[in-house]
């Protein structure tokens, strides 16, 4: 496949005996656009190989362990890891030479339970490039978003996940979000969700404070085009700030608890109205 440039992989080699080697990723030709799903240990062992040998043009990496600059063809990379800890510090320690001051437009690591801030803080002020950020479900603390902010002003879009209404994170978590997000002045996309369950099986709703709202419609509001709350209950008033603060708004995803009284579509303009249904 000489011309193929974008694949999206099951990234687990076991799913029936002897289905195919981690070692065959080592094989392919550069591309633009990977993207794992469910990745297994073998996987995550050949990554730091594979991503050698993308780097390489001919022999241009000269046999040493830092390839040059922009080597890499790679401009979009996503792994989807549902809590395994298989992509963990070490994993990106090992793909971050490559990785660094290449043509990386989007990145993106989900539920990679072991994945902390740490290897981050190295990488991410080293892609030039990078317009679009998801790290959802990791194991981040909340001084992670404060160490990274000044590194990522030309971010376009911002992907995160709440810690969950009962962690132990969460009254520094709106904070630091706050200090990151005014070192985004390039940003109109911003999504944050909540998926956890209480330990009876009863869904927990966290709720989006209204000084947070506050904060983000004065700061990132007049430039913002897609707001996406999910699983995390947001106040009438809530989206009254928002609105009244986001004029370039154009997409719009909120959760509303059912005891809301939610006015009609207009009522940023116009007097308020109440909705008939």
């Amino acid at each position: 496949m000489q011309k193929l440039h974008t694949l999206e992989l099951n990234a687990h080699t076991n799913l029936s005996p002897g289905s195919w080697s981690a070692d065959n990723l080592r094989r392919l030709r550069p591309l633009r656009a990977l993207s794992l799903i469910l990745p297994d240990r073998n996987v995550a062992q050949v990554l730091g190989a594979f991503f050698k040998h993308q780097s390489r043009t001919g022999d241009t990496a000269g046999g040493t362990e830092t390839p040059p600059p922009g080597s890499l063809e790679l401009e979009e990379f996503s792994v989807l890891c549902r809590e395994s800890p298989v992509i963990n510090d070490s994993v990106i320690r090992s793909i971050s030479p490559y990785l660094a001051e290449s043509r990386l437009t989007s990145l993106a690591f989900a539920g990679c339970a072991k994945l902390t801030g740490e290897p981050l803080l190295e990488l991410l002020p080293k892609l030039p490039h990078l317009r679009h950020l998801a790290l959802e479900a990791c194991n981040l603390d909340p001084s992670f978003y404060d160490q990274i902010a000044d590194s990522l002003s030309h971010l376009q879009s911002l992907k995160l996940t709440h810690p969950g209404p009962r962690h132990p994170a969460l009254p520094a978590f709106f904070p630091a979000l706050e200090k990151l997000l005014d070192g985004l002045p390039n940003l109109t996309a911003f999504t944050l969700y909540h998926s956890g369950a209480a330990s009876d099986g009863r869904r927990e709703w966290p709720v989006l404070p209204v000084e947070f709202l506050h904060h983000f419609a004065a700061t990132s509001g007049p430039r913002i085009r897609k707001f996406e709350v999910s699983g995390i209950l947001t106040s009438v008033e809530g989206v009254e700030i928002l609105s009244n603060g986001s004029p370039r708004l154009r997409n719009l995803v909120l959760h509303l608890s059912a005891d809301f009284d939610l006015v009609c579509a207009g009522y940023v303009t116009a007097p308020y109205r109440r909705c008939s249904s």
